[in-house]
């Protein structure tokens, strides 16, 4: 009796590990049908789908100080850049130039080299040699994808179906839940650490209060196809440093699975089929993989249950585990920390050196320039002359009265009065 109830519990082992991955094929599609209901949702499934694509995007982004005594003297600053590259979803790759204001699309070398591979961040500058960096990318692309903000949508309205230079798309526009989008980070980032292994097993990360105090809008411009043409953000971000950053962030989409399109013009019916119905199912293989041979030891372990071998095995195995499981993870997780605390130091050194950088430029450009053809007792008696003329008649500026004076007394090196000398 005893072996034939055995028996039955392996044959529904055996029966509901076979339908597992009948079950995951048939619960798929109604997945996808229900979020295709939300246009702005499915468009970047069906980008998701497509593996990759191509963007060209225009950033602008305005820091201002802080309503502070500390920030006297202090304004604000416009940054603008331009971005082209690829970005590669399903190895999470992310490869692009970077020009800033003071370089020219038409010279590739005026831009540096970006790469993000594995949340690992590359620069190049020219042709030079790839150097390890800190992200750069996180806030414009999370994770590689510059429809990660789409993860947060909310108050979704339609426009009408616009038609521009013979490409039809509607509009989409929306707000972005700034908590909602700080989970979606926080996962992506807790699910990339734990398959590096640097996040020790039962941590988590707290939700990035940089992300999650933003807020802003945006909108989706949708083709006829359903995949994304543009995508317009405008995000607020909370204060740091005694600074508030805005940003509008506007990105063009084209190419989309251009690299995966030419490797299957060349595959068999067969090959696309499996690219297009089992590719997206890849990474739950893996976890069916490790599902089946647990399930086989779990059952020769309740075959052999009454072996005294198995039993001696198995407590020493239970012993084992309740001792060392909770030294190991106090190990990974002080490492965790250290590893964290360094980072972080990294990362405030850095943006450390960036305020000294801003604060000098700031000074430079208040600052009046240095002319070397003026003689300096000329330009003591030219200040002292300004101080006099402003406190006699407050209404003339100063400018105006250095730049009559600095005319007047800067040495050109040419001979007035015709004596020989300048």
């Amino acid at each position: 009796m005893i072996h034939f109830t055995w028996r039955r519990l392996l044959w529904c082992i055996a029966f509901v590990t076979a339908f597992i991955p009948l079950i995951v094929f048939v619960v798929q599609p109604r997945l996808a049908d229900a979020v295709a209901r939300d246009p702005i949702l499915a468009a970047w499934e069906q980008a998701r789908a497509a593996g990759s694509y191509q963007f060209s995007s225009d950033i602008l982004q305005v820091t201002a100080p802080s309503a502070r005594i500390t920030n006297v003297g202090r304004s604000s600053r416009t940054e603008q850049f331009h971005l082209q590259g690829q970005s590669d979803l399903r190895n999470a790759r992310l490869e692009m130039q970077l020009w800033s204001q003071e370089g020219s699309l038409l010279d590739d070398a005026s831009a540096p080299a970006v790469r993000v591979e594995n949340g690992n961040t590359f620069i190049r500058q020219g042709g030079g040699e790839w150097q390890q960096s800190e992200d750069m990318s996180g806030v414009i692309a999370p994770q590689g994808d510059f429809m990660a903000y789409l993860s947060a949508v909310r108050n979704v309205t339609a426009g009408e179906p616009e038609l521009r230079a013979d490409i039809a798309f509607t509009r989409y526009r929306f707000e972005l839940d700034g908590p909602i989008f700080a989970a979606y980070v926080r996962d992506q980032i807790e699910a990339a650490m734990r398959q590096k292994g640097e996040l020790p097993p039962g941590v988590h990360i707290d939700l990035p209060a940089y992300y999650r105090d933003m807020t802003g809008s945006g909108e989706l411009w949708v083709r006829e196809n359903g995949l994304p043409l543009r995508q317009i953000l405008d995000l607020r971000f909370p204060e740091q440093r005694d600074e508030t950053v805005n940003a509008r962030i506007t990105v063009d989409f084209l190419g989309f699975g251009q690299s995966q399109t030419q490797i299957a013009d060349h595959a068999s019916p067969l090959t696309q089929w499996l690219q297009t119905n089992v590719g997206p199912l890849a990474p739950d293989a893996g976890l069916l993989l490790v599902l089946f041979p647990m399930l086989g030891l779990a059952a020769l372990m309740l075959y052999y249950r009454r072996a005294r071998p198995v039993e001696r095995a198995l407590a020493m195995a239970v012993i084992a585990s309740l001792v060392l499981t909770p030294l190991l993870h106090t190990l990974q997780l002080a490492s965790f920390m250290d590893a964290q605390r360094a980072k972080a130091a990294t990362q405030e050194a850095a943006q450390d050196e960036s305020d000294l950088q801003h604060t000098l430029a700031e000074l430079n450009a208040a600052s009046p320039a240095f002319n070397p053809q003026e003689d300096p007792l000329a330009a003591a008696e030219r200040r002292a002359l300004e101080e006099a003329q402003f406190a006699a008649n407050p209404l003339v500026a100063p400018g105006v009265m250095a730049t009559a004076l600095a005319v007047q007394l800067t040495d050109d090196g040419t001979d007035t009065d015709q004596d020989g000398l300048t």
